[in-house]
């Protein structure tokens, strides 16, 4: 593969032709939907980076600073978690997870 990149470059740049077959690789479309606080507080999440959800999973929630429960986040699609906060601390408007899915191309 590394090689074949290699030549396809010095071909683009009219160094070496490129006398390899073309390339051919079905195109994809990568969607996302994010995931945003509603309220400050602590964010706790559920899950890690790469780990792939169902649509209405629990992703994590905020909780106030005595503890109670202010929101659940939950997944509004099913997909990849691509993004995902690392701070604790959340304002209205953070976004706090966001889901990968492809979609194909016809």
């Amino acid at each position: 593969l590394s090689r074949q990149i290699i030549l396809r470059f010095l071909d683009f740049w009219k160094i070496l032709p490129w006398e390899g077959a073309p390339l051919t690789v079905a195109s994809s479309e990568v969607g996302h939907a994010d995931c945003f606080a509603e309220s400050a507080g602590l964010f706790q999440s559920a899950l890690k980076i790469g780990d792939h959800v169902q649509a209405g999973a629990q992703l994590g929630t905020i909780r106030g600073l005595d503890g109670s429960l202010l929101q659940t986040i939950t997944a509004p699609a099913t997909g990849q978690v691509a993004i995902l906060r690392t701070f604790a601390s959340a304002q209205p408007g953070d976004r706090l997870v966001q889901l990968f899915f492809p979609r194909l191309l016809v």
